[in-house]
């Protein structure tokens, strides 16, 4: 074996070499920060490729031999299979460092040799594991284990969709509220040019609290500057499917999205597989949109999931408002408004229900009959005064939900004040969503305020590891609106700390090629102590050290020869 500190001098040079390619010896500001990068090679400079989702391999012979392979068990508690499907299945784990309850997808190991199987399936990561949003299951983290690759993904504890419409249609105001939280978890996914290509009830999770979840964005692509995609065969269920897309997969947009979820909508309001749509099942109130959402032709469709949805509910508004000012101006003197009973007009209570005959004025409190239109003390009149109470609950509640979507917890509840706060007989329906929101937003914010503390605390124990990527990587599992100022200021000093290791690992590279050993060994140790773990640069800091010490041991002996 060669004795390290026989080595000539330009080993170094040949260590950075192997460290990084072909030796070059132009200068730092001569190169781009690309061509540092692509001369470094293996340094690892905090952004490896197991960080990036964006980085799937291009060709089909790409060299898998430095993929890290992840052992699960070491980080989770695996359990039992939730589900299986084409791809893989799907086990329910324990993350055991969080202390949290995950899915984990993992691919059928008949398909790990497939390159496309396999870019197909990381497709999902690819394309969620950005997207913070309440109504699309998260992706926590991906990777390879010895049998193939996983994805680490939100648990939602409840059935599909499609399980919920075996029973039959759901009531018009649930559609609605489903397709609203569904447009606003979609459009954010289109906004940033992330289209689903087979939205469907199967594909969608509803939680215990009616809340519905995107899932399975398998079969997602990314639309690149000129909205372009690779033209290939057709993808997507078909029943559920956009005639452009049936046509080619490659002409899907995000307005092919939309008559997806136009079709999962005409199930929801029917109870029928939208393979023959009859347009005249949908409830007239919500038709017209319904209708115009499902034209064969996307030009002619809304411009986006969010005006879809925007139409539906003020056409399903105005429906109710008009319902609710006819049974009010419909009410004869003393008849009660829950049974219809005509009582005597002196009764406090309806003889045949018990129902309250009483109500009060919007304006001015003063105790009114519920079948008066103007109140006897202000003159106001009541029921159009009601109707804006009303309509500004339902906006209320619009906003509310919305907030809560984009984990705004903290507004949603300062905003479900009022509502709880309502007294009138007309609001009541409010007052009881209200209070039952209250428990879930709040329930809701304490899970996700422990799981940001625990991902903060991850992430510190990841950087003072020297694993930069992944401390990185945990903070961005935090959504924006519940980021703190510690979770600002740790991600401010891990960009510092990587843009540090970027620039050292540039001077390092160059000053190791070019002989220039001055100095060399401080910036060694100091990306070493922010990158503890490089066994590449702890190999090249023992070959400066080796000879440096030849070069002191050099000059010793000959200032001990001239002193001779």
């Amino acid at each position: 074996m060669t004795d390290p500190s026989s080595l000539p001098a330009d080993s170094l040079d040949q260590a950075a070499t192997r460290m990084g390619g072909e030796s070059r010896t132009d200068s730092p500001e001569q190169r781009t920060p690309g061509d540092t990068f692509a001369s470094l090679g293996h340094l690892d400079t905090g952004t490896d490729s197991r960080s990036s989702l964006t980085d799937l391999p291009d060709s089909e012979d790409g060299d898998d031999a430095d993929r890290e392979i992840i052992d699960l068990a070491s980080r989770y508690e695996l359990g039992a299979v939730l589900g299986r499907g084409g791809m893989g299945e799907v086990i329910r784990a324990t993350d055991r460092r969080l202390k949290r309850d995950v899915a984990i997808k993992r691919m059928r190991a008949e398909l790990g040799a497939s390159r496309q199987a396999m870019r197909r399936f990381l497709t999902e990561a690819i394309s969620v594991a950005a997207l913070n949003h309440f109504n699309v299951v998260q992706i926590f983290d991906y990777g390879h284990t010895a049998d193939g690759p996983f994805l680490v993904m939100e648990l939602v504890e409840g059935p599909t969709l499609a399980e919920l419409l075996k029973d039959g249609p759901l009531p018009l105001e649930q559609a609605v509220d489903l397709l609203r939280q569904l447009c606003d978890g979609l459009q954010t996914a289109h906004l940033q040019g992330i289209i689903h290509r087979d939205i469907k009830p199967a594909n969608i999770l509803v939680t215990a609290s009616g809340i519905p979840k995107l899932t399975d964005f398998g079969l997602a692509k990314e639309v690149d500057g000129g909205g372009h995609t690779v033209s290939g065969a057709m993808l997507g269920t078909l029943d559920y499917m956009a005639p452009e897309q049936k046509q080619d997969s490659s002409l899907a947009d995000a307005r092919s999205d939309q008559w997806s979820l136009a079709a999962t909508f005409y199930q929801m309001l029917t109870g029928d597989v939208p393979r023959v749509i009859e347009i005249e099942a949908v409830p007239e109130a919500v038709r017209e949109a319904v209708r115009r959402a499902l034209k064969a032709r996307p030009a002619e469709r809304f411009d986006s999931v969010r005006e879809f949805a925007e139409a539906v509910q003020h056409a399903a508004d105005t429906a109710t408002r008009s319902a609710d000012s006819q049974t009010q101006t419909a009410l004869k003197d003393g008849q009660c408004p829950d049974c219809g009973t005509v009582n005597d007009v002196t009764r406090k209570f309806c003889r045949s229900c018990g129902s309250s005959l009483l109500g009060a004025c919007p304006a001015c409190d003063a105790e009114t009959r519920v079948w008066e239109q103007f109140c006897g003390e202000c003159g106001t009149d009541m029921p159009a005064v009601l109707a804006e109470h009303v309509e500004a609950a339902r906006e209320l509640k619009g906003e509310i939900q919305s907030l809560q979507s984009s984990f705004r917890h903290a507004e949603a509840l300062e905003k479900l004040i009022p509502l709880r706060n309502s007294q009138h007989a007309a609001l009541t329906e409010y007052r009881e969503w209200a209070d039952e929101a209250w428990k879930r937003l709040t329930g809701e914010l304490a899970e996700l305020e422990m799981q940001r503390n625990q991902l903060l605390q991850t992430a510190r124990e990841q950087a003072e590891s020297g694993h930069l990527s992944e401390a990185r990587r945990y903070l961005a599992r935090i959504p924006g609106p519940m980021q703190t100022d510690e979770t600002r200021q740790l991600a401010g000093e891990l960009a510092a700390a990587v843009a540090e290791l970027k620039q050292l690992a540039g001077e390092i590279q160059y000053a190791a090629r070019a002989r220039l050993y001055d100095g060399l060994e401080q910036k060694l140790n100091r990306y070493l102590e922010l990158k503890p773990q490089d066994q590449k640069a702890l190999a090249l800091l023992q070959k400066v050290r080796e000879r440096n010490l030849r070069s002191q041991t050099k000059a010793t002996g000959q200032g001990a020869s001239a002193g001779k």
